[in-house]
């Protein structure tokens, strides 16, 4: 039986990391949370015309503010989101998304 360890390597790093496997779940576990949020943000986007606030993040991925919160600083921080207004509700948009109305025939 081994020792609850995993190996990986990260990307961009030529050396093989091992760390205990609950702290390389709880990684892939917030990479894939960040994923879901920015994906909601999206598809709010899309389906309202403006972006959602994090309430209404966390209750549509039925997850708390602050774990919203915390994504959201991260989308910001590496770029995926953009905002002019820090701390401004809804006063941010997806880096490289321009969202239009097309007219219905």
């Amino acid at each position: 039986m081994g020792c609850g360890c995993v190996k990986w390597k990260m990307q961009g790093m030529n050396e093989v990391i091992e760390m205990p496997y609950n702290t390389a779940r709880k990684y892939y576990e917030g990479i894939q949370t960040r994923k879901d949020v920015y994906l909601y943000i999206i598809r709010y986007l899309k389906e309202h015309d403006y972006p959602p606030s994090i309430p209404d993040i966390a209750a549509g991925l039925s997850i708390s503010n602050h774990t919203v919160q915390n994504h959201f600083g991260e989308l910001l921080e590496c770029g995926l989101l953009e905002t002019d207004n820090p701390g401004t509700p809804r006063a941010y948009r997806v880096t490289g998304y321009k969202f239009r109305k097309v007219k219905e025939k």
